[in-house]
Formats: structure tokens, C-alpha cells, sequence
């Protein structure tokens, strides 16, 4: 029997909790850590590891259009249960997020939980400057060098300069 693919449906339904048709319907195979989505391994050119809410979706309603979102009514990201999964854009997940108060804030945000995780100044992946850069443009802000000098010195927009120079950014910096 091998080359012939089995349908999605019949791989993905042993890998749901069906016990209540109203309720939520879990995932119980391979979880995607970070997230907790559930994921699912499909088949074919191009087609590999998709969200197993994504993949229920399609398997009662068909494609996904694309740039929307599979949002949950439940907010468990482990239910594949279609009438629980509704199309959204990113705005309308977020929007449907912040209403449902599921968004952590303040001490529960995870750069406050985590600050270590946060990569800061020169570390940062998209970081033009070195700690050295930043002494420097202090001083030479310092000895009365216009703004706009010191921006074009160091290839940047003469509005990052000036939070740099209030120690608004780059406050580790000393």
C-alpha cells in the first residue's frame, strides 16, 4: 500500500477528544511548545507541520483565504472543534483578544517576567550601533555637535539620535 496517501480526515480525527459534541474538542497529539497550538504533519509537495485548528477549519469549510486568521470562540488553543473556529483578520484576533482581557500586561508580560530574554542594544538582531557608537554620540551631543551631524555620521535618521542622546534608548548604556 505504499505511495498511496491517506486522506487528512482519517489521520487527523484519532488524534482529537470528541467526548462532547457543545464542548471543546482537544488535541491530543504533537503541541507546538512555544504556542500550544496543536500541530499537524501533513502530507504532499509543500505541505507540512500546520496548526491543527487551521487544519480542522479546512477540513469542514475549506481553504483559508489567505492573510486571515483561525480564531477561536472558546480561546483554547488546543480545540479543533469547528464550531468553535471562526475567519478573522490579525486586527480582529487582537481586537477579539484585548476584549476578552487574554493579553498579559503590566507583571505578567512576558519582558517583565523574562527581561534576559530581551535581547538589548547591540545584541538586538536589528542593532546598527555598538555601546561605543552610543558613548560616542553622547559626547559628541555633549560638545554642541547638531543632531543632524552626528545622524548622518553614523547612517541613521536624525529622530533616533535624539532619544539616544535623552537616554531614552539604549538607557544601559552608561
Amino acid at each position: 500500500m505504499s505511495g498511496v496517501a491517506i486522506p487528512i480526515e482519517i489521520r487527523f480525527w484519532p488524534k482529537v477528544d470528541k467526548r462532547l459534541p457543545n464542548e471543546c474538542w482537544n488535541w491530543k497529539a504533537a503541541m507546538h511548545k512555544p504556542t500550544g497550538y496543536g500541530k499537524f504533519g501533513r502530507t504532499g509537495k509543500n505541505r507540512g507541520w500546520v496548526n491543527a485548528h487551521r487544519a480542522s477549519y479546512e477540513i469542514h469549510f475549506g481553504l483559508i483565504p489567505e492573510g486571515l486568521c483561525v480564531c477561536h470562540t472558546c480561546d483554547n488553543r488546543r480545540c479543533v472543534n469547528p464550531s468553535h473556529l471562526f475567519l478573522g483578520t490579525h486586527l480582529e484576533n487582537m481586537q477579539d483578544c484585548h476584549q476578552k482581557l487574554r493579553y498579559a500586561t503590566g507583571n505578567r508580560h512576558g519582558l517583565r517576567k523574562h527581561p534576559h530574554r530581551c535581547a538589548k542594544g547591540e545584541k538586538h538582531y536589528k542593532s546598527k550601533l555598538t555601546e561605543n557608537d552610543i558613548r560616542t554620540i553622547r559626547k559628541m551631543a555633549e560638545s554642541g555637535t547638531p543632531k543632524n551631524f552626528i545622524a548622518r555620521q553614523f547612517g541613521l535618521n536624525p529622530a533616533t539620535v535624539r532619544p539616544i542622546i535623552n537616554r531614552k534608548t539604549w538607557k544601559h548604556v552608561i
